[in-house]
């Protein structure tokens, strides 16, 4: 089965004109590709817990938009002395957007 960023792919579809291709997989993203290419096209969607979601740019690093409960849920993905990926919550960067502390 293919792979996204080293999770596997548990849905897709393309678009209706065949240029885009949606994928979803096990890390609970959503991503849109061109479908000529393979290359990420935008945006993905990061789905998170209690119906939250966060749309990011393709590349990970840009917050475009985020449901009024994502933001507890997003952190920093930083290689751990494995190598393995490893969440970090954003507020190690300061108070996060909108936040009243």
């Amino acid at each position: 089965m293919p792979r996204q960023n080293g999770n596997a792919i548990t849905s897709c579809a393309f678009s209706p004109d065949g240029t885009r291709l949606l994928s979803g997989a096990w890390d609970n993203t959503l991503r849109l590709w061109d479908a000529i290419t393979g290359q990420p096209v935008g945006f993905r969607i990061q789905l998170l817990a209690a119906g939250a979601y966060a749309s990011l740019s393709a590349d990970g690093t840009s917050v475009l938009h985020a449901s009024q409960q994502a933001w507890r849920h997003l952190g920093w993905l930083v290689p751990n002395e494995h190598g393995a990926l490893q969440t970090y919550p954003v507020e190690v960067s300061g108070p996060l957007p909108g936040s009243t502390a």
